[in-house]
């Protein structure tokens, strides 16, 4: 099987991981700013705020660690069944079932932080970081820009 095609589909399983991505936004930004379309809101967070989402942030840091490990695992194991010939359909399949499955608890990981972070927030602060999820959503989701999809 063609390596670019084994990369491709690594790639795409991997893309899966943007709920991740949700935890950076709950952290207050660093002082160089991103891009202006990619700009996100600070959520200007209290000291006492942050000590009060540390614990829930912290805990949860360290499952999704070693969730992602795992996802590498399961990576590496498809990767192995792409390459056997012919190719391993039953392993492939299980790999992507548990790679689903890690990563479908990566996503609750985020949600439960979200809640748990709101307890402490005040409404502007909410909503910013819902906007902030919005935009990073939005940006990770673009539209396939590739010849074969560009075809009408």
């Amino acid at each position: 099987m063609n390596k670019k095609l084994i990369f491709r589909v690594v790639l795409i399983l991997s893309l899966a991981f943007n709920a991740a991505a949700v935890l950076h936004f709950i952290r207050t930004p660093s002082t160089a700013a991103p891009p202006a379309q990619t700009q996100k809101t600070p959520l200007n967070l209290t000291t006492q705020q942050k000590q009060k989402m540390e614990p829930v942030r912290r805990k949860l840091h360290k499952q999704n660690t070693e969730i992602k490990k795992q996802i590498t695992t399961c990576q590496q194991k498809l990767l192995t069944a792409l390459n056997k010939d012919p190719v391993d359909k039953p392993e492939v399949t299980q790999c992507i079932e548990t790679i689903s499955d890690l990563q479908k608890q990566l996503q609750l990981n985020t949600i439960e932080e979200i809640i748990q972070m709101k307890k402490h927030m005040n409404p502007t602060q909410c909503t910013c970081m819902i906007n902030n999820l919005d935009n990073a959503i939005n940006k990770t989701n673009k539209p396939c820009t590739c010849p074969h999809c560009n075809k009408e």
